[in-house]
Order: C-alpha cells, then sequence, then structure tokens
C-alpha cells in the first residue's frame, strides 16, 4: 500500500449519500403531515361522539338534553346544566362528561377552538345539533348529520368539512 491511500469516502460519495437521506426525509415529512390531520380530525369526529353518549345518558336521566344560555354556544358552557332527578338527586351534565373536550390544534381554517351545541329549545330541550369543522374532507363526514333541523339553521352541516352530530 502506498503511503498516500486513505480509507474513506470522497466528498462525491457523501454529497450523493445526503441527497438521498434529505429527500427521503422530505418525502416522508409530507405523508406524515396528511396523517396528523387525519389524526386530529378523527380525535374530533371521537369528541362529539363522546359529547353525544354524555348527552344521551344525560337525557335519560333527566328527560331532556343540557341547556343553555342562548342559542348556539360553547360545549364547555353546558358544566353548570342540570336537573333534579325523581329521587331528588341533583345531577349536572359534568357527572357524565367531566373533561368538556376541546378540538385539537392546530385548528383549521375556518375551525373554533370548541365545539358548538345548540338545542330545539332553551328550556325544556328534546333534540340537539353539534358541529365542529374537520380539516379535510375524509370517510368520517359519510357519518355526519347532512341537513340539520330548521332550528339549527346556524349550522352548515354538509359533507365537505362541517361535522355534525344530532340526537340518537
Amino acid at each position: 500500500m502506498s503511503k498516500n491511500s486513505f480509507k474513506g469516502f470522497t466528498l462525491v460519495e457523501l454529497m450523493v449519500s445526503i441527497a438521498i437521506i434529505a429527500i427521503m426525509t422530505a418525502i416522508i415529512t409530507a405523508n406524515f403531515a396528511g396523517s396528523r390531520s387525519q389524526a386530529r380530525d378523527g380525535q374530533r369526529v371521537s369528541d362529539l361522539g363522546q359529547i353525544q353518549l354524555a348527552l344521551s345518558l344525560f337525557f335519560d336521566r333527566c328527560g331532556t338534553y343540557a341547556t343553555t344560555t342562548s342559542g348556539t354556544t360553547n360545549v364547555s358552557t353546558m358544566s353548570n346544566s342540570g336537573c333534579v332527578d325523581q329521587q331528588g338527586n341533583t345531577i349536572k351534565f359534568t357527572d357524565y362528561l367531566p373533561k368538556i373536550p376541546v378540538p385539537p390544534m392546530p385548528k383549521p381554517t375556518g375551525g373554533q377552538t370548541y365545539y358548538e351545541y345548540v338545542s330545539n329549545d332553551a328550556n325544556t330541550p328534546t333534540d340537539f345539533v353539534l358541529h365542529t369543522i374537520l380539516e379535510g374532507t375524509n370517510n368520517a363526514t359519510k357519518n355526519s348529520l347532512i341537513s340539520p333541523p330548521s332550528w339549527a339553521s346556524s349550522f352548515t352541516c354538509d359533507s365537505t368539512v362541517n361535522y355534525c352530530l344530532g340526537s340518537k
């Protein structure tokens, strides 16, 4: 062996390797961005399902859905809604959903930082609609309430990014 022979990579080999790694990183990062968006949408749909279930349990016990102070409202304001059951026990909405969920961040374009709720009657509601805005169109929107009742006209429930659930 000669004195000047080095064991290692040439500059060209190193640059090609770095370029390949950079390209693979860019491809993987782009795929993860879409996955994270879908995961946040899945969380939003799941949260509305939990709220819907809690409202149904509350209705079974109280004979009415949670009340709000006015029209369309933030779901978290329903924490004070309650009733007294037949045994004289005070039942609160938070008995069924102790921690009111909030949509994951970042919020979608035009999206809210809370889930929306509207009921058909301010005093003794017998029906409701929940609403959120998703980041993208996906299969979850196929299960959305497409046309809300006339008293929930403040919501746009379509099969694009607006997702709504009603009473069961």
